[in-house]
């Protein structure tokens, strides 16, 4: 299904579909007794989308897209918190 939208949209959705996979497999993780969950919005990745792009389309940004993967990430990790209110 991502894949259809993907293609469908020239890669535009890319975050609102990397988001709703992102917010169901950490709904669905336990540590500890205690779910994950994401609470990053798709504007914050798109932001970040476009700057790793710009970074490999621009000549010579490349040397700067280990930094833009690194921020992408780092934006994902962020955002992943713990709920331990949902211990059972």
């Amino acid at each position: 299904m991502q894949f259809l939208l993907l293609v469908v949209t020239f890669g535009l959705a890319y975050p609102w579909t990397h988001k709703m996979i992102l917010r169901w497999q950490t709904k669905h993780q336990l540590i500890n007794n205690d779910r994950l969950i994401y609470d990053g919005t798709a504007l914050g990745m798109l932001v970040r989308a476009l700057v790793v792009i710009l970074t490999l389309v621009i000549p010579f940004a490349f040397l700067a897209s280990p930094w833009a993967y690194c921020w992408l990430w780092c934006y994902q990790y962020s955002h992943t918190h713990v709920d331990h209110s949902s211990a059972e």
